[in-house]
């Protein structure tokens, strides 16, 4: 099993949310398969469903397994687990580091094979780098300016064309309004699943609901100076 820490090294927290059961047990098991199969009823596309290990302190201190939910750059994790005779549930979503994916560097490696085996070739180095130049600068401001609004790999390998799109996507891109949002909705997609299984454990055992204060996740303020 996967350590969690190594897809999700220096990833931007969105947000968190614990909750502490006295008196409480059930397993982390079989409360992970109710959340997947709650969460199967969203139909979110591109989903992948892991289950990862995080260490409780140190690397010599003991393991505790997590259920990953993630798509694309978010990364959902949940955990339960016993504490004495009590139990606690806790969730984290994190989006990653934008990386230079392989369209990018598809993009990337057409570029360079069109300037040295065609425009360089017939156009010459001065000539023909200007205007190869001059197209890709059009290329990313179309791309940049919302002017392309399809599959996200056609608008990687379009910025790795630029061979700067890429990089500068990784070291200074921040998070957009959309990319914000976008982790809010599936944020509330798989959240509704995980209180949708503890309602039904706290049912089958007469305990009382959580409040709604209790069940509002904690987001970090991106916008706070």
């Amino acid at each position: 099993m996967e350590p969690g820490w190594k897809k999700t090294r220096g990833a931007e927290l969105i947000s968190r949310w614990p909750k502490y059961f006295t008196h409480f047990s059930t397993s982390p098991s079989e409360f992970y398969q109710s959340v997947e199969a709650a969460l199967a009823k969203h139909e979110i596309p591109g989903l992948e469903v892991s289950r990862v290990i995080w260490k409780e302190g140190s690397f010599l201190s003991a393991d505790r397994e997590y259920l990953r939910i993630g798509r694309r750059r978010l990364v959902y994790d949940i955990c339960a687990a016993p504490f004495g005779r009590d139990f606690f549930f806790s969730a984290w979503l994190v989006m990653l580091r934008p990386t230079l994916t392989i369209f990018h560097l598809i993009g990337m490696a057409t570029t360079a094979f069109f300037f040295y085996f065609f425009v360089a070739q017939y156009w010459g180095v001065a000539k023909g780098g200007s205007a190869l130049i001059g197209a890709l600068l059009l290329i990313w401001v179309f791309v940049r300016a919302g002017g392309f609004r399809g599959p996200v790999e056609v608008e990687e390998f379009l910025l790795g064309l630029t061979l700067f799109g890429g990089i500068w996507n990784v070291f200074k891109r921040g998070i957009s309004y959309f990319e914000y949002d976008t982790a809010l909705m599936f944020q509330a997609s798989v959240h509704s699943s995980v209180l949708e299984v503890i309602d039904a454990l706290t049912d089958a055992k007469s305990l009382p609901r959580m409040s709604d204060s209790e069940r509002k996740p904690i987001n970090r303020d991106f916008f706070r100076r």
